[in-house]
């Protein structure tokens, strides 16, 4: 998948050189790939669905994010404490779409 003419994905490495994984799950705190959580704060209204992205095998410091083929951001590895941060903020901010409290 491209996102601009170029073959690009932005601000990243062309998309010969990436692996698509498809069908993961939006959580709470992010993404979970191979034992670590990747998130960003545009991956929030996307909780709970399943998306597809792209990782650079030799730099798995970050990830691009796609839902039904269209371009969600750019999601970085999290240490553990930026994951408890990360998912309060986003049970706030799921809460609040949902109309909830």
């Amino acid at each position: 998948m491209t996102v601009n003419n170029l073959g690009l994905l932005p601000c990243g490495p062309a998309a010969t050189e990436l692996q698509q994984l498809n069908g993961y799950k939006v959580r709470m705190d992010g993404i979970h790939f191979r034992n670590h959580v990747y998130g960003c704060e545009e991956l929030v209204p996307f909780i709970g669905e399943r998306v597809t992205f792209y990782v650079d095998p030799k730099n798995a410091s970050r990830i691009f994010v796609f839902h039904r083929d269209k371009y969600v951001g750019v999601a970085g590895l999290m240490d553990e404490r930026s994951q408890n941060d990360r998912r309060k903020a986003s049970i706030l901010a799921f809460r609040k779409r949902k109309g909830g409290r």
